[in-house]
């Protein structure tokens, strides 16, 4: 499986990119395209039918072999609700099937602590996992990752959860007895399932870091001074995390006008590919089938670096 990354600043077009590039692999052989961004914007650029989104699940875009997953945290009753409704910790429990377990432990936390916890990056991290660990008939996947400042979050999700998971394990019978005391719920979830089977889980939170590692990185831009100054800060985090950077991509280029922005980043590039976008106003045009159609032609800016191994 080939992962590849779109990232950037927000609204530099990456949406549009990710849809380009998944609809060159797609091409070739089954590819799923994720909209980790909070906006969700991949479903517009696709023309998703109007209506409730299906999301954290593959559903079918009408294009052959490219298929997208709208993430989003889960929605959930919280464990103040829970007990507001006097509902069993166990049925309250059961909201979080298989890799979303560590959810509830954050809500609680949250809730009887007062400690802030990234819950929204648990939620959508795992919501991903089985995806790209359960899915073996995807040859490719694209994402399409939350602007700058969510980043560093998607990046450390998976190593950060398993080191909770891991951390919650060590603890003892004689811990666990005096956190009851005080805290049911959090000794009722201590003793479930998604603990009790940490050795389980954890090993597939470090392997979706591990993929999320290897993967390959294009950093977007477009040809104005903040986007591009924010596409460094960005080379920093993927470089900083050990990712691979495979290529620029500035869209909204015009020939002529835009060149003095291409000098300037080969400038820092360190030899780095600038693939050049223009803009092109067909992409706004109404219609699956017409959009299908421009994905593919205007996405073969991406033909030579889709991988071989997806052909």
């Amino acid at each position: 499986m080939d992962i590849s990354l779109f990232v950037g600043k927000g609204g530099v077009g990456k949406s549009i990119s990710s849809a380009m590039y998944a609809g060159q692999c797609a091409q070739h052989a089954k590819t799923l395209v994720v909209d980790y961004d909070g906006g969700h914007s991949m479903r517009r650029v696709l023309y998703l039918p109007d209506g409730p989104m299906q999301v954290n699940k593959a559903v079918k875009t009408g294009i052959r072999s490219l298929e997208v997953a709208i993430i989003q945290p889960p929605d959930f009753k919280g464990i103040e609700a829970a007990q507001e409704s006097r509902v069993s910790v166990e049925k309250y429990l059961q909201q979080f099937p298989g890799d979303s377990g560590l959810v509830p432990f954050h809500d609680m936390v949250t809730s009887f602590f007062g400690a802030l916890t990234d819950i929204k990056s648990v939620g959508k991290i795992t919501a991903l996992m089985p995806m790209l660990l359960d899915d073996n008939t995807y040859r490719s996947v694209v994402i399409d990752v939350a602007p700058t400042e969510g980043l560093e979050r998607f990046l450390d999700a998976g190593h950060a959860i398993s080191r909770s998971l891991q951390n919650l394990q060590r603890l003892g019978s004689f811990e666990i007895m005096m956190i009851g005391m005080r805290w049911p719920d959090i000794a009722a979830y201590l003793k479930g399932e998604y603990v009790g089977r940490g050795n389980y889980f954890a090993p597939r939170l470090e392997k979706v870091a591990l993929l999320l590692k290897s993967a390959s990185y294009y950093l977007v831009t477009t040809p104005e001074p903040d986007p591009i100054d924010e596409m460094w800060n960005v080379h920093k985090i993927v470089s900083s995390y050990g990712g691979t950077i495979k290529g620029i991509v500035m869209n909204r280029f015009v020939a002529g006008r835009d060149e003095e922005f291409i000098d300037e980043i080969k400038d820092k590039a360190q030899n780095l590919p600038i693939i050049t976008v223009p803009e092109n106003p067909r992409l706004r045009l109404p219609g699956s089938r017409r959009r299908a159609n421009e994905i593919f032609e205007t996405g073969k800016v991406f033909a030579p670096f889709v991988p071989s191994q997806s052909f």
